[in-house]
């Protein structure tokens, strides 16, 4: 059961830990467990993966220790998709119910990876005196989930989940509001990326969506994604009135990326 964080997240609804298996979710339990895995596997690693965060997600944690398990969830959730990833972008092999599974298998597995994140946004920033650097990491590792997320759904031709656009302009705003918006995030496989702040990976999901992605091919978005993180931060954004000064509007109450504008004579 989801509910509304006093933010407007979307984030699952908490209870005492009742999980032996991982210790109470003491950490090195955790780590001990997922060192165990059979990462050759794919499907059994899936499956635990995705059974473990939907416990994660519905235990009472501090905003802390919630962050270590999910930063030690995170490099096995993304090996396990780029792995499973191969098997469809390979479009001559796959077949389309093929790709559109696995697809699936990974959308919801990111969307339980960024509920983890999501409470932690909540849980800290509610709070009158923020600890704004852990409120930082957990908010730019939420909009490059949805980030992520989104891309998948472009590259399988399907509408991105609901409220998806919608909570990323709300995280934009909000590290806006903060003044975290071009604050460096060390990214969690050191890979140098131009959008290590949360308001580049924002831009970057912006000018993915205005690159008309449902008339690109599979492995062509892929590689636009790629190209598009040295696109962001060239792209500014501002607020205006006048309509007819840009070519593409965003309504941050609004569940739905950029549209485009057309520029008065």
């Amino acid at each position: 059961m989801s509910t509304k964080g006093k933010l407007g997240l979307t984030i699952p609804m908490q209870e005492q830990p009742s999980s032996p298996e991982f210790g109470n979710y003491q950490l090195a339990a955790v780590s001990q467990w997922l060192r165990e895995l059979p990462t050759t596997n794919l499907g059994v690693v899936n499956k635990a993966l995705y059974e473990f965060l939907i416990e994660l997600n519905k235990t009472t944690l501090k905003p802390q220790a919630r962050y270590e398990i999910l930063e030690t969830v995170l490099p096995h959730v993304s090996y396990l998709s780029q792995a499973l990833s191969k098997n469809y972008l390979d479009e001559q092999e796959a077949s389309s119910d093929k790709k559109r599974k696995i697809n699936l298998l990974i959308e919801i597995l990111h969307i339980e990876l960024n509920y983890g994140y999501k409470i932690i946004i909540e849980n800290l920033g509610s709070r009158l005196l923020k600890p704004k650097g852990l409120l930082l990491k957990a908010m730019h590792r939420s909009m490059i989930i949805s980030l992520d997320i989104l891309q998948r759904s472009y590259q399988m031709y399907n509408t991105p989940p609901q409220n998806l656009w919608k909570e990323m302009h709300l995280l934009y705003t909000f590290a806006e509001h903060l003044r975290m918006l071009n604050k460096p995030v060390e990214h969690f496989d050191a890979r140098p990326i131009r959008h290590a702040t949360i308001q580049n990976a924002y831009k970057h999901a912006l000018l993915l969506s205005c690159t008309n992605p449902y008339r690109l091919r599979t492995r062509e978005i892929f590689r636009l994604n790629f190209a598009l993180e040295n696109w962001a931060p060239l792209l500014s954004l501002s607020r205006v009135q006048d309509k007819t000064e840009h070519v593409y509007m965003i309504n941050l109450n609004e569940d739905k990326g950029p549209h485009f504008i057309k520029i008065a004579e």
